[in-house]
């Protein structure tokens, strides 16, 4: 009888030792820990490229007669140009440009000429005896295609006409400017002839536009950069 006890105590001992193991198995301890990061989260956002214009009414010269020319243009010619004019009759027309975009932006001009009469070229005919323009800026550039001067044996259109070479900033200003003339020598067949000037201009990132390079050939085209 006491052998039987001793085995029945024994069973009794391991079935509190197992429900022991069980017990502390399905207990989780707490430790200690700590995590940080950025209390602004990281954002990223394209910068912006515009431009905001202010023409000077829209620059309707009439009643032009040989002679008519602005001071402007008699500026450019005092140095001995030909036709130049006794008399400073007509006010230049004047584009001003601000530009609004948040990223660098180089700026560019097309120039377009059209016109009627005179057997369908116009006041403006790319000879002496037309209708001459020179267009210029604050910034320092005299647009043309080709030549200092938009005029006689010039195109009657130019495309991409750097504005300057430095990248414009956020804010960045210029005023454009044509100056005329109608030549003495002008005759009778630019009579009621007409011509129209278009000026558009244009922005475009700076950087990485030329990609490990810098424009140049301020108020000519240039394909040192990529307009689109």
């Amino acid at each position: 009888m006491r052998t039987k006890k001793r085995l029945l105590l024994g069973a009794g001992l391991l079935g509190s030792v197992a429900a022991t193991a069980t017990l502390v198995a399905g207990v989780t301890f707490g430790l200690f820990s700590a995590t940080t990061g950025p209390t602004t989260p990281s954002t990223f956002a394209a910068g912006t490229v515009s431009l905001t214009s202010d023409a000077t009414g829209h620059c309707t010269v009439t009643n032009m007669v040989p002679g008519d020319a602005t001071a402007g243009w008699m500026a450019k010619n005092s140095t001995g140009a030909v036709n130049t004019d006794n008399t400073a009759s007509e006010v230049a027309c004047t584009l001003a440009v601000t530009y609004t975009g948040s990223a660098l932006a180089y700026l560019g001009v097309d120039v377009a000429i059209t016109g009627t009469g005179n057997t369908g070229n116009g006041l403006y005919d790319s000879t002496p005896t037309g209708l001459q323009f020179y267009i210029h800026d604050t910034a320092g550039a005299t647009y043309a295609n080709g030549d200092p001067w938009v005029a006689s044996g010039g195109s009657a259109s130019a495309s991409n006409l750097l504005v300057s070479t430095t990248p414009f900033a956020t804010g960045g200003a210029d005023t454009i400017t044509v100056d005329y003339f109608l030549p003495n020598l002008a005759g009778n067949s630019y009579q009621s002839a007409t011509s129209s000037l278009v000026l558009t201009v244009h922005a475009v990132q700076s950087s990485h536009n030329p990609e490990g390079g810098t424009a140049s050939k301020q108020g000519q085209p240039t394909t040192d950069i990529t307009w689109s």
